[in-house]
Protein backbone atom coordinates (compact mmCIF):
# COMPACT_ATOMS: atom_id res chain seq x y z
CA UNK A 1 0.00 0.00 0.00
CA UNK A 2 1.51 3.66 -1.14
CA UNK A 3 2.35 6.13 1.28
CA UNK A 4 3.63 9.43 -0.14
CA UNK A 5 4.42 7.73 -3.04
CA UNK A 6 6.23 4.37 -1.41
CA UNK A 7 4.56 1.39 -0.05
CA UNK A 8 4.56 1.30 4.04
CA UNK A 9 7.50 -1.14 3.89
CA UNK A 10 9.72 1.16 1.83
CA UNK A 11 9.15 3.87 4.70
CA UNK A 12 9.67 1.26 7.41
CA UNK A 13 13.26 -0.08 6.04
CA UNK A 14 14.15 3.47 5.25
CA UNK A 15 14.21 4.55 8.75
CA UNK A 16 15.84 1.56 9.71
CA UNK A 17 18.66 2.03 7.56
CA UNK A 18 19.23 5.21 9.17
CA UNK A 19 19.69 4.14 11.99
CA UNK A 20 22.39 2.07 10.33
CA UNK A 21 20.81 -1.59 9.74
CA UNK A 22 21.83 -2.82 5.79
CA UNK A 23 20.67 -6.64 6.29
CA UNK A 24 17.05 -6.86 5.92
CA UNK A 25 14.97 -10.58 5.85
CA UNK A 26 11.71 -9.85 4.35
CA UNK A 27 9.20 -12.45 5.23
CA UNK A 28 6.61 -12.86 2.40
CA UNK A 29 3.88 -15.21 1.45
CA UNK A 30 0.31 -13.55 0.34
CA UNK A 31 1.77 -11.48 -2.92
CA UNK A 32 5.32 -12.43 -2.19
CA UNK A 33 5.96 -11.94 -5.86
CA UNK A 34 4.57 -8.16 -6.07
CA UNK A 35 6.76 -7.60 -3.17
CA UNK A 36 10.39 -9.17 -4.48
CA UNK A 37 9.56 -7.84 -7.89
CA UNK A 38 9.16 -4.40 -6.35
CA UNK A 39 12.28 -4.63 -3.76
CA UNK A 40 14.56 -7.21 -5.88
CA UNK A 41 17.60 -7.31 -3.82
CA UNK A 42 17.80 -4.20 -2.21
CA UNK A 43 20.34 -2.69 -4.37
CA UNK A 44 18.21 0.19 -5.05
CA UNK A 45 17.60 1.13 -1.08
CA UNK A 46 21.45 0.69 -0.65
CA UNK A 47 21.06 -2.91 1.10
CA UNK A 48 20.96 -6.37 1.41
CA UNK A 49 17.14 -7.87 1.13
CA UNK A 50 16.90 -11.56 1.64
CA UNK A 51 13.55 -12.98 1.03
CA UNK A 52 12.06 -15.44 3.34
CA UNK A 53 9.39 -17.56 2.11
CA UNK A 54 6.00 -18.60 3.81
CA UNK A 55 4.53 -21.69 2.08
CA UNK A 56 1.64 -21.70 5.07
CA UNK A 57 1.16 -19.04 7.14
CA UNK A 58 3.54 -19.46 10.09
CA UNK A 59 2.49 -16.87 12.85
CA UNK A 60 4.05 -13.73 13.58
CA UNK A 61 7.44 -14.87 14.05
CA UNK A 62 7.61 -18.71 12.84
CA UNK A 63 8.96 -17.67 9.73
CA UNK A 64 12.41 -16.80 11.71
CA UNK A 65 13.14 -20.41 11.94
CA UNK A 66 13.84 -20.51 8.56
CA UNK A 67 16.98 -18.27 8.63
CA UNK A 68 20.42 -19.64 9.21
CA UNK A 69 22.73 -17.51 8.22
CA UNK A 70 22.29 -14.61 11.04
CA UNK A 71 25.64 -12.19 10.76
CA UNK A 72 24.90 -10.05 13.57
CA UNK A 73 24.91 -11.43 17.79
CA UNK A 74 21.66 -8.95 17.89
CA UNK A 75 18.16 -9.09 15.99
CA UNK A 76 15.82 -6.83 14.84
CA UNK A 77 11.91 -8.20 14.61
CA UNK A 78 9.24 -5.88 13.35
CA UNK A 79 5.78 -6.48 11.66
CA UNK A 80 6.49 -4.31 8.64
CA UNK A 81 2.94 -2.81 8.66
CA UNK A 82 3.90 -0.28 11.06
CA UNK A 83 4.86 3.59 10.43
CA UNK A 84 6.79 4.59 13.69
CA UNK A 85 9.46 7.48 14.41
CA UNK A 86 10.84 5.15 17.35
CA UNK A 87 14.57 6.22 17.96
CA UNK A 88 16.33 2.79 17.03
CA UNK A 89 19.65 4.14 18.78
CA UNK A 90 18.53 4.60 22.03
CA UNK A 91 16.31 1.82 22.21
CA UNK A 92 19.08 -0.32 21.21
CA UNK A 93 21.45 1.41 23.86
CA UNK A 94 18.64 0.71 26.84
CA UNK A 95 18.51 -2.94 25.52
CA UNK A 96 22.54 -3.64 25.92
CA UNK A 97 22.20 -1.75 29.11
CA UNK A 98 19.14 -3.70 30.84
CA UNK A 99 21.41 -6.73 29.56
CA UNK A 100 17.83 -7.89 28.41
CA UNK A 101 17.58 -11.18 26.48
CA UNK A 102 14.56 -10.08 24.57
CA UNK A 103 13.02 -5.89 24.96
CA UNK A 104 9.21 -5.36 23.80
CA UNK A 105 8.61 -2.06 22.28
CA UNK A 106 5.46 -0.94 24.01
CA UNK A 107 3.13 2.18 23.89
CA UNK A 108 0.47 3.57 26.19
CA UNK A 109 -2.81 2.55 25.83
CA UNK A 110 -5.77 4.24 27.91
CA UNK A 111 -8.91 2.62 29.05
CA UNK A 112 -11.36 4.99 30.40
CA UNK A 113 -13.18 3.78 32.82
CA UNK A 114 -16.79 5.65 33.29
CA UNK A 115 -17.76 4.67 36.59
CA UNK A 116 -16.29 5.01 40.05
CA UNK A 117 -14.32 2.26 40.80
CA UNK A 118 -14.07 0.73 44.41
CA UNK A 119 -10.42 -0.59 45.96
CA UNK A 120 -11.88 -3.41 48.42
CA UNK A 121 -10.59 -5.75 50.85
CA UNK A 122 -13.00 -8.50 51.45
CA UNK A 123 -16.32 -6.90 52.05
CA UNK A 124 -14.73 -3.44 52.88
CA UNK A 125 -14.30 -0.53 50.90
CA UNK A 126 -11.02 1.21 51.39
CA UNK A 127 -11.25 3.88 48.85
CA UNK A 128 -12.29 4.96 45.08
CA UNK A 129 -11.28 6.36 42.34
CA UNK A 130 -14.10 8.13 40.25
CA UNK A 131 -14.07 7.48 36.85
CA UNK A 132 -10.52 6.99 36.06
CA UNK A 133 -8.23 6.36 33.18
CA UNK A 134 -5.57 3.30 33.09
CA UNK A 135 -2.69 2.88 31.12
CA UNK A 136 -1.25 -0.19 29.97
CA UNK A 137 1.37 -1.47 28.21
CA UNK A 138 0.56 -2.92 24.71
CA UNK A 139 2.59 -4.82 22.41
CA UNK A 140 3.92 -2.74 19.53
CA UNK A 141 4.78 -5.08 17.15
CA UNK A 142 8.96 -4.96 17.45
CA UNK A 143 11.19 -7.17 19.33
CA UNK A 144 14.92 -6.90 20.09
CA UNK A 145 16.48 -10.03 20.88
CA UNK A 146 20.15 -11.87 21.02
CA UNK A 147 20.16 -14.46 18.13
CA UNK A 148 20.90 -16.93 20.74
CA UNK A 149 17.29 -17.31 21.64
CA UNK A 150 16.35 -17.71 17.80
CA UNK A 151 16.43 -21.17 18.07
CA UNK A 152 13.68 -21.44 20.95
CA UNK A 153 11.57 -21.00 17.67
CA UNK A 154 10.68 -23.95 16.05
CA UNK A 155 9.29 -24.41 12.64
CA UNK A 156 5.65 -24.12 12.36
CA UNK A 157 3.24 -21.74 13.30
CA UNK A 158 4.48 -19.88 16.23
CA UNK A 159 3.41 -16.62 17.17
CA UNK A 160 5.69 -13.62 19.02
CA UNK A 161 3.67 -13.83 22.20
CA UNK A 162 4.42 -17.99 22.07
CA UNK A 163 7.93 -16.18 22.10
CA UNK A 164 7.81 -13.97 24.65
CA UNK A 165 5.93 -16.42 27.12
CA UNK A 166 8.40 -19.15 26.78
CA UNK A 167 11.39 -17.05 27.65
CA UNK A 168 9.55 -15.67 30.58
CA UNK A 169 9.16 -19.74 31.68
CA UNK A 170 12.76 -20.13 31.09
CA UNK A 171 14.22 -17.85 33.47
CA UNK A 172 15.36 -15.23 30.42
CA UNK A 173 15.70 -11.41 31.18
CA UNK A 174 12.44 -10.33 29.34
CA UNK A 175 12.32 -6.52 29.69
CA UNK A 176 10.30 -3.37 27.05
CA UNK A 177 11.45 0.11 25.73
CA UNK A 178 8.48 2.63 26.60
CA UNK A 179 7.86 4.28 23.18
CA UNK A 180 6.11 7.53 23.97
CA UNK A 181 6.30 9.04 19.90
CA UNK A 182 4.57 8.19 17.45
CA UNK A 183 3.19 4.32 16.79
CA UNK A 184 0.50 3.43 14.07
CA UNK A 185 -0.35 -0.05 13.33
CA UNK A 186 -2.05 0.01 9.63
CA UNK A 187 -4.77 -2.68 9.73
CA UNK A 188 -7.19 -1.03 9.29
CA UNK A 189 -8.57 1.17 6.33
CA UNK A 190 -8.95 4.10 8.60
CA UNK A 191 -5.47 3.51 9.63
CA UNK A 192 -4.39 3.95 6.42
CA UNK A 193 -6.35 6.86 5.43
CA UNK A 194 -4.56 8.50 9.30
CA UNK A 195 -1.34 7.50 8.18
CA UNK A 196 -1.85 9.36 4.75
CA UNK A 197 -2.65 11.98 6.52
CA UNK A 198 -0.07 11.65 9.30
CA UNK A 199 2.79 11.41 7.23
CA UNK A 200 2.48 14.50 5.71
CA UNK A 201 2.85 16.08 8.48
CA UNK A 202 5.56 13.89 10.51
CA UNK A 203 9.13 12.96 10.02
CA UNK A 204 9.82 9.50 9.58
Amino acid sequence: LPLAGKPIIEHHLERLKSFGMNHFFLSVNYLAERIQSYFHDGHRLGAQLTFVHEADAMGTIGSVSLIENWQHEFVLIANSDLLTNVDYEQWFSDFIDSKHDLSVLTIPYMVDVPYAILETEHDAVKSFREKPTYTYEANGGMYLIRRKWLSEIPNGHFDATDLIQKMIDTGANVGIHRHQGYWLDIGRHEDYVRAQRDIENLSF
